[in-house]
């Protein structure tokens, strides 16, 4: 067995019901003005709640500043009809993720059109992720410098994993805590920026030894140029309701 290595935890459901019940309990604690809010989302990590609220502090004139929180999970196993990519090579297995969020979320517009609810936020991501997956070894490949045919090797296994904090830039529209209770849409887009690289581990099983430890480390870097990117651009859906 070849091994190379570099540099490089049912949770969404809790999380679901969790939202629903903070949902349901807001709405017994409504007052005539909106000061904070409560909802779900959908992003790339997943499923996920969030909470924020208004602040006293201003940039300008009638602008309004909120700090928002958020937790997103997502546990996705991906085999034969919905394999990944990842340097060339088609893998089967299942991704593990989970993500913090904190921030500040500025609206500077205030006045009475659709503007008012454009926000600029900024703040920062933990992110644990970790990833288990198999090659498809019913496929040709190549493993370094080296071509793989069916039946070449018994399995080609990487394994990823790593915790990291990532500022986040994004622009969004919605969630604006101004008016009087009740549901609202927010939709958002912007970048993180990692601040270290995943671990990698690349094992073959390999009893024919048609693969070479210089190949196999090879493919390792090659995986962690895959993975390991300068910005990670994302997008988020929610709904959220302002108590």
């Amino acid at each position: 067995m070849l091994k190379a290595t570099g540099k490089t935890n049912r949770t969404a459901i809790t999380a679901f019901a969790l939202a629903s019940g903070l949902l349901v309990s807001t709405g017994l604690l409504a007052e005539d003005q909106a000061k904070h809010t409560a909802g779900i989302t959908l992003g790339p990590v997943g499923l996920g709640v969030t909470a924020s609220g208004s602040t006293d502090f201003s940039f300008i004139a009638d602008d309004q500043i909120q700090w928002r929180t958020g937790i997103s999970y997502i546990n996705a196993d991906f085999d034969d009809d919905d394999d990944i990519e990842i340097a060339g090579i088609d893998y089967e297995g299942d991704i593990t993720a989970t993500e913090f969020r904190g921030g500040i979320d500025w609206y500077p517009f205030g006045d009475t059109g659709w503007s008012r609810k454009v926000f600029f936020s900024g703040g920062l991501s933990v992110s644990d992720g970790e990833l288990d997956a198999k090659a498809d070894t019913d496929r040709r490949f190549k493993v370094g410098d080296t071509t793989v045919n069916p039946g070449d090797i018994t399995s080609l296994r990487v394994e990823t994993d790593g915790t990291q904090a990532m500022p986040y830039l994004s622009v969004g529209w919605g969630n604006k805590i101004d008016g009087k209770p009740g549901f609202d849409f927010q939709a958002e887009v912007g970048f993180r920026v990692p601040t270290r690289d995943y671990d990698v581990t690349l094992t073959a099983v390999d009893p024919n030894n048609v693969i070479s430890a210089e190949d196999l480390a090879k493919e390792r870097r090659q995986i962690e140029d895959d993975i390991n990117q300068d910005i990670l651009p994302f997008a988020m859906i929610g709904v959220t309701y302002h108590f």
